[in-house]
């Protein structure tokens, strides 16, 4: 699928894609017309570029940032895309909101390129999800570019990452809301709406205040209210992620209630489950590039902390694992089939030790999304193996 939209991209729809593709790989009649009179939303490629990011690291194959086509297209998003749309992080506040039009008139002249994922107002010429996408896409490409030993080209990419982060914090931020801004016009002033769940989603903040600020705001129930549920379905794994494990608990409650208006939307159902996995689980796949190797980590952050939650048939890089959490003092996880593999297994809160199937080991302290102390020790698990590490009773907070 990723290489069915990758494939779409072309310099005749000025390095666009197809914003819906139907069975048989061709663009859905839905949003398309012809090459000058189509629907796109100009986050999708950053998004795009992050999927494939992430599903090399789910799965370890290399095909997802090698494979000819999606060099090209990566290559293709940080030059001639930027470039084309002005989204360059020293112009893409004074740019026109619409660009590249090549028709009057047409069903979908207006729509030929949206600056966000937003699509009921056009007082804006960037939306702040738009700056976010474009952030972690060139965090994705300065990572890549490192782990290939390419640290010139690193390097550019991590500065251009900085300067859109800074135009975020600094231009996105409302003072006097205490959140972030939805949009920008073209003389930079803030618009209506909040930018605050894609800012988060894609990590684009750092400043301590304005996560917690960012946090509060989509943490209120009437938030929750007064959105679609294509938004209501990231809420779940944002808030997880953030340490707002009871607010995640219940979003998924509401999306998942047999009432819930268009539940059956498909982005629900898989919202949810990764919701589960990557959020209430914690499991997360990272590529060492000092070892050269994938570690799979573990962090339960269930609501409830004498709660315990197993997820079998977990399929990550080649393996296929169960893992199971146990009232936050315990986890364990089982290679049951495939290679062997590295397991980060993480604690909330400092200490010195942790307890591997009885032996003492060393753990480490690192922190988590939101700033809190997480221990950890990293396993080697061979295949077939089963293993357990619990943690002190009492941790340093």
């Amino acid at each position: 699928m990723l290489q069915r939209f990758v494939s779409s991209v072309t310099p005749i729809r000025d390095w666009a894609g197809y914003w819906e593709i139907d069975k048989a790989g061709e663009a859905s009649p839905a949003d398309y017309l012809t090459d000058e009179d189509f629907w796109y939303n100009l986050p999708a490629n950053f998004d795009l570029l992050d999927a494939s990011f992430r599903m090399w690291l789910w799965t370890g194959d290399s095909s997802f940032v090698t494979e000819p086509r999606f060099k090209s297209f990566f290559q293709e998003t940080s030059t001639d895309y930027v470039s084309r749309w002005q989204l360059g992080p020293d112009e893409v506040l004074s740019r026109p909101r619409i660009m590249n039009r090549r028709l009057q008139k047409g069903k979908f002249v207006e729509a030929r390129g949206i600056p966000s994922y937003t699509e009921g107002r056009s007082n804006f010429n960037v939306g702040t999800d738009l700056l976010a996408a474009e952030f972690r896409a060139f965090e994705d490409l300065s990572f890549l570019a490192s782990a290939q030993e390419h640290e010139l080209q690193s390097r550019s990419y991590a500065a251009t990452a900085r300067k859109l982060l800074n135009l975020i914090e600094t231009r996105g931020w409302s003072e006097s809301d205490q959140h972030f801004a939805g949009s920008l016009a073209d003389d930079g002033t803030q618009k209506d709406g909040d930018g605050d769940a894609m800012v988060l989603y894609f990590g684009a903040v750092r400043n301590p205040r304005h996560l917690r600020g960012a946090l509060s705001w989509i943490s209120r129930p009437e938030f929750r209210r007064d959105i679609g549920i294509e938004e209501e379905s990231y809420l779940p794994q944002i808030l997880y992620h953030y340490d707002r494990a009871q607010a995640a608990y219940d979003t998924i409650l509401n999306l998942t209630r047999s009432d819930k208006e268009r539940r059956t939307y498909p982005e629900v159902s898989y919202a949810v489950v990764a919701a589960i996995v990557t959020g209430a689980m914690g499991v997360e796949v990272a590529y060492d590039r000092s070892s050269l190797s994938f570690e799979v980590g573990s962090l339960d952050r269930l609501a409830d902390p004498v709660a315990e939650a197993r997820i079998a048939h977990l399929h990550v890089q080649q393996n296929d694992v169960e893992l199971e959490h146990r009232g936050q003092s315990a986890s364990s996880i089982t290679n049951v089939s495939g290679p062997p593999l590295l397991w980060k297994a993480e604690f909330y809160g400092r200490t010195n030790v942790l307890d591997v199937e009885g032996e003492k080991r060393r753990a480490r302290v690192t922190r988590d999304s939101a700033g809190e102390p997480v221990s950890f020790v990293v396993i080697r698990v061979l295949p077939g193996m089963h293993i357990t590490v619990k943690r002190p009773q009492a941790l340093q907070p």
